[in-house]
């Protein structure tokens, strides 16, 4: 399990100083670790399950109708949702991890 924390949202000290999307960053951290990431934002409950919906059915859809950015064509995740562990009641949160290859 990785929690992102704010240095992996810093670019990195390289030529490479383009702007890349939350999501991007979300991702390749997802990416590197293979585990499961909680993405560190807060949402409503029915933000947070339509976003793991999306996440999940992305690999169906047009790539340019994907409306979460940082994914790559032909790439599966999994996600999920559940309430955040702190803060107030209504806050939630989505997990990502690249799904396994198919057997």
């Amino acid at each position: 399990m990785n929690l992102m924390g704010p240095t992996e949202n810093k670019p990195s000290s390289g030529s490479d100083t383009r702007r890349t999307s939350f999501w991007t960053r979300t991702f390749e951290v997802a990416r590197r670790s293979g585990d499961w990431v909680m993405v560190q934002r807060l949402y409503t409950q029915s933000t947070a399950a339509q976003l793991a919906s999306d996440i999940v059915n992305a690999h169906n859809r047009n790539p340019n109708t994907i409306r979460v950015r940082g994914m790559h064509p032909g790439e599966r995740w999994e996600a999920r949702w559940e309430a955040a562990g702190e803060g107030p009641l209504g806050d939630y949160v989505v997990w990502v991890r690249t799904a396994p290859p198919a057997r």
